[in-house]
């Protein structure tokens, strides 16, 4: 059993490319085997040829069965060695297989953990781009709605103003003056105020007035029109044909002109002051409303008192304001003639003085007398240089005039429309 175990152990060394042993009792129940064998035929061998042959023989025989054993053993060996390596290579087949089919669940499983793992990120991922989406669209409806309000401000705004400017044209529009006006302006220290004077028969307009206190007012003594009445409604009149004389210079050195004609008018007190209330809108007013309006203002200002330049807050109700035109009539004081301080960057201002009796030329139909008497008012239009040009005066003083003296013509129109 021991020479059987070395030879193969012997045998088992012998090939180099074997590195795995096969398991101990397969492998000695297999060299066991053999030595059996190879013991049990040897001897008979040798006491079969110890009995027929003599020593000669005997030895002869045993060297070649020495040289047969060997060979058989030799050949027993490289069966032996092609068998372990059988062996070897199918456990190793089996374990590379065991091993192949664990890299393959834990490849399989490598995989399954690494989608699972793609799969969460991607689900992270998406929350976080739908987290991100949803407060980029909160603030993207935050800003439209933002800009919303400030577009709807800015239409707002912008409608405000258009109302404004449409209401201030209703009101008022504003041009710029000459070249010339201009470099004159800087020229001087202060604007250059001119005077315009005329004189001006009254009878037409004084027969005009008693018809029409017969008419309208029925000889009412309280309600009936005066001379300056009619004279400032004659002068109402030419400021609504020639309204670009309804003006004020502003602070950016524009000229206003005014669609609406506020006039101040001349009103006196008990210890002969001068007062010049405010009428609003003058001449959209009718005869009756006009005589009305100045006979409620001129009440009002009797308790009150108001100056020429005195100021108030601009007002519908309000009478202590300046106006855009103003007409002051010095009847009451006997003045003739006269020329007052224009208020300040008002475009014009008409005096109006106390009737006089004249002999005049006869310009009527009859001429067999060349001269006749007439009653004769001189009126004086104060106007800012900067504002009205002297043509515009002397054109706005001659309308006043043709007015005043065909008033036959020019005032029933504007009572009868």
């Amino acid at each position: 059993m021991t020479i059987a175990s070395r030879e193969c152990s012997a045998s088992l060394d012998f090939d180099s490319n074997v590195q795995h042993r096969n398991p101990p009792d397969i492998e000695d129940n297999l060299l066991g085997i053999d030595f059996c064998l190879s013991y049990s035929d040897s001897d008979t061998e040798r006491q079969e040829l110890d009995c027929s042959f003599g020593e000669p023989v005997k030895w002869m025989f045993q060297k070649n069965t020495r040289e047969e054993i060997e060979k058989k053993k030799s050949k027993r060996r490289l069966e032996k060695n092609r068998l372990i390596r059988k062996i070897v290579a199918r456990e190793l087949a089996k374990k590379l297989e065991e091993n192949e089919e664990q890299k393959i669940q834990e490849n399989e499983e490598f995989i399954r953990l690494v989608q699972e793992e793609k799969k969460e990120s991607v689900r992270e991922a998406l929350a976080s781009t739908k987290q991100e989406f949803e407060e980029r669209l909160d603030a993207a409806k935050r800003e439209y709605e933002q800009q919303l309000e400030d577009t709807k401000r800015v239409y707002e705004k912008k409608l405000a103003d258009q109302q404004r400017l449409f209401e201030v044209s209703r009101l008022y529009e504003e041009v710029l003056p000459s070249k010339e006006i201009r470099e004159r302006i800087e020229s001087e220290s202060r604007p250059l105020i001119r005077h315009y004077s005329i004189n001006i028969r009254i009878d037409e307009i004084e027969k005009l007035r008693q018809k029409m206190n017969e008419v309208l007012f029925n000889k009412d003594v309280e309600g009936c029109l005066s001379l300056s009445d009619v004279l400032l409604r004659a002068a109402i009149m030419t400021m609504k044909k020639m309204p670009s004389a309804n003006a004020m210079w502003t602070e950016d050195n524009r000229i206003r002109i005014f669609k609406k004609i506020d006039v101040n008018f001349s009103v006196f007190g008990e210890d002969q002051e001068i007062f010049a209330p405010l009428l609003r809108d003058a001449a959209s007013r009718g005869w009756e409303d006009f005589k009305r309006s100045l006979r409620a203002v001129s009440e009002k200002v009797a308790a009150s008192g108001m100056f020429l330049h005195d100021r108030d807050d601009d007002g519908e109700d309000n009478i202590c304001g300046q106006g855009t035109f103003a007409v002051l009539n010095f009847e009451p004081l006997g003045i003739r003639s006269c020329a007052p301080v224009l208020p300040e960057n008002q475009a014009c201002l008409l005096a109006i003085g106390s009737p006089q009796t004249q002999v005049l030329p006869n310009e009527t139909n009859k001429k067999k007398v060349p001269y006749i008497l007439g009653n004769t008012i001189n009126t004086t239009l104060v106007c800012d240089a900067r504002m009205i040009s002297p043509t515009f005066a002397t054109a706005w003083i001659n309308l006043f005039k043709e007015i005043v003296q065909e008033s036959n013509k020019t005032m029933l129109t504007d009572i009868y429309g």
